[in-house]
C-alpha cells in the first residue's frame, strides 16, 4: 500500500497545533509569574536598600523620600507592563515564530536553565528590567559607592547622560520556583514541537521525492 504523505502531514499538523496551544498558556503563566517576582521585588530592595545606606535615607526631606517611595511602587505597579515589553515579543517565543529565540552567549539550548539563574532567552531582558529601579534610587542619592551603580552599568564606557546607558541588575536573583518549573515545562513542549516540525518537514521532503520518482516513471 501505497505510504498516505498527506494523512502523516495533518497527524504531524494536528499534534504541533495542540502543543503551541499549550505553549500559548504557558507562556501567560511565564510572563504573569515574573511580572509578579519583579514587583515583590522592587518593593523589598528598595527597602533593603534605605536601610543599607541610612546616612542617605535620614539625610532626605520627608518629602522627597515619600517622593521616592511613591516612585517605587509605581515602578513595581507596572511590573507587568515591563515584563511585556522585556520578554512579551514574538522572537523569545517558539510557538510564535517557530524559530529559535536568540541567544544571550554560547551557553545552554533556548529555555534551559543552569543553576539558579534564568533561562535563556529570558535572563538578559528580566536583568534590564530590574535594573530600572537603579535610575530612581540614584535619583535621590543611593548607590553612590564604588559598588553601587557603578556595578549596575551595562556599558561602563557609555555615559548615561547621553542616554545610551542602561542599568542591569548583577545580583543574585530571587528564588521564584513557580516560574522557573513554567519555564521547564515550556522547555519541554518546544522540543516536542522542534520535533515535530523536523518530522514534518522529513514526511514533506519524502512526498516530494516520491512524486519526483512517479514522475520520472510516467515519462
Amino acid at each position: 500500500m501505497a505510504r498516505d504523505f498527506d494523512a502523516e502531514i495533518r497527524t504531524l499538523n494536528a499534534e504541533l497545533d495542540a502543543t503551541r496551544e499549550e505553549m500559548a498558556r504557558m507562556r501567560e503563566t511565564v510572563l504573569e509569574t515574573a511580572a509578579t517576582m519583579l514587583a515583590a521585588w522592587t518593593r523589598e530592595y528598595a527597602v533593603t536598600l534605605v536601610k543599607k545606606e541610612p546616612e542617605v535615607t535620614k539625610a532626605l526631606p520627608r518629602e522627597q523620600l515619600a517622593d521616592l517611595k511613591a516612585s517605587i511602587s509605581a515602578y513595581a505597579d507596572r511590573a507587568p507592563a515591563l515584563v511585556d515589553q522585556a520578554i512579551g515579543a514574538e522572537r523569545y517565543w517558539y510557538h510564535l515564530t517557530l524559530a529559535d529565540p536568540p541567544r544571550n552567549d554560547d551557553g545552554p539550548p533556548p529555555y534551559h536553565r543552569v543553576g539558579r539563574d534564568l533561562a535563556d532567552p529570558f535572563r538578559k531582558p528580566l536583568r534590564y528590567a530590574m535594573g530600572g529601579i537603579a535610575t530612581l534610587l540614584t535619583r535621590a542619592g543611593y548607590m553612590q559607592g564604588p559598588f553601587g551603580a557603578a556595578l549596575w552599568k551595562s556599558d561602563p564606557n557609555v555615559p548615561f547622560s547621553s542616554g545610551g546607558g542602561r542599568y542591569f541588575f548583577p545580583g543574585p536573583l530571587p528564588d521564584a520556583p513557580a516560574l522557573h518549573a513554567t519555564i521547564a515545562l515550556y522547555e519541554a513542549s518546544y522540543n516536542q514541537a522542534k520535533g515535530a516540525v523536523a518530522q514534518r518537514a522529513a514526511v514533506q521532503y519524502a512526498k516530494a521525492e516520491a512524486e519526483a520518482d512517479a514522475l520520472w516513471d510516467s515519462a
